[in-house]
């Protein structure tokens, strides 16, 4: 007696990860609608300050073993964000007149650079 019938057992890590999904989905389906019809979502996103900190290749076309295109580099030029560039001398990009350091001293100055920046101590 042969049954066609296949019989699915989901374990209980699989419901977990699809329950996670499922709430996921919906966040990405429901925030941007809830952003669309908020009544200041306008205002203050024009009011956000923006400071983001790079590696300095970021504003060189074709740097960072290629993957920055001419249209990253511009991009990231021309916006308004206050940029922090951290000189790292790497892929034939050298920055003169930087003493070498450990690209984790390079990193915390770049982060309280940051912090100046975003508690308005200088521009």
């Amino acid at each position: 007696m042969s049954s066609k019938t296949k019989i699915i057992v989901l374990k209980s890590k699989e419901l977990i990860y699809t329950g996670i999904f499922i709430v996921l989905g919906i966040l990405l389906i429901l925030l941007p609608i809830a952003l669309l019809f908020a009544e200041s979502s306008m205002n203050s996103l024009q009011s956000v300050s923006i400071v983001a900190a790079f590696p300095i290749g970021i504003v060189i076309a074709d740097a960072l073993l290629g993957e920055i295109t001419p249209a990253m580099a511009a991009a990231v030029c021309q916006s308004g964000a206050k940029r922090v560039l951290v000189p790292i001398n790497h892929c034939e990009n050298y920055v003169v007149g930087v003493p070498d350091q450990p690209v984790s001293q390079l990193v915390a100055a770049a982060a309280q650079k940051v912090k100046e920046l975003c508690s308005g101590k200088s521009c």
